[in-house]
């Protein structure tokens, strides 16, 4: 089973309900500049900001670039200039962030299901 990090959603969805969809390792973390190098060792980083920070989406984007690593980016509030910036920035998906387990689930089929077609 492939490893994902959720940055700042340890308070947001339970550890048990990702575990049971069967997609991703989930593992929680709270940001810091010291979790950088770490992450290049999952192949999903979720990241939650209640407001967008462009640059922080470009330092995580840039420590992994080369690598197949995806990221979805969370927040409380977009636009479509912001959702522009963002993908602009290096985030494959940015969406509001998800009401429930079930919602958040969808999203990591979605992103499980391009791990495994992407073999064929």
């Amino acid at each position: 089973m492939r490893k994902a990090a959720f940055i700042n959603l340890k308070n947001r969805f339970t550890l048990y309900s990702i575990v049971e969809s069967q997609t991703f390792e989930p593992e929680f973390f709270d940001w810091s500049d010291d979790l950088l190098p770490k992450l290049k060792d999952f192949s999903l980083v979720v990241y939650y900001s209640p407001e967008i920070d462009i640059d922080q989406i470009r330092v995580i984007r840039k420590n992994f670039c080369y690598l197949n690593i995806k990221l979805i980016i969370f927040t409380d509030s977009i636009t479509i200039d912001v959702k522009r910036d963002v993908h602009a920035a290096g985030a494959d998906l940015i969406e509001l962030v998800p009401d429930s387990a079930e919602e958040l689930i969808n999203y990591l089929n979605i992103t499980y299901d391009y791990y495994k077609f992407e073999k064929v």
